[in-house]
């Protein structure tokens, strides 16, 4: 038992790398730079796949910078689109349980 005690205090004790916050920072942004990004989004346009009994897909501008300009003192913003699927719209994958059927649910 002292043996293990012993080593362990050695290893404690033997100077490890130590990354100051540029070297943390540097890391950090490689890490990023080297990541690759992975789209699982799809594209909302006429062409997609609609269940029969759904209100077709839309999308309009709510409202412009213009239009909201005063509306709070020195702030604009905008909704910029607003998106409507009709619920059982493209091909995604839905909150489980979310869809019955005999008791048993999807």
């Amino acid at each position: 038992m002292r043996i293990r005690h012993f080593v362990l205090a050695a290893l404690l004790a033997l100077p490890g790398p130590v990354l100051n916050a540029a070297d943390a920072d540097t890391s950090l942004i490689d890490a990023l730079n080297s990541a690759r990004v992975v789209e699982l989004n799809f594209v909302w346009d006429r062409n997609s796949p609609l269940l029969g009994f759904n209100p077709p897909f839309a999308m309009a501008l709510a409202n412009t910078h213009a239009q909201t300009s005063g509306m709070i003192p020195n702030l604009s913003f905008a909704a910029d689109m607003m998106y409507f699927s009709g619920q059982h719209g493209a091909p995604t994958l839905d909150a489980l349980g979310h869809i019955g059927h005999d008791g048993k649910l999807f």
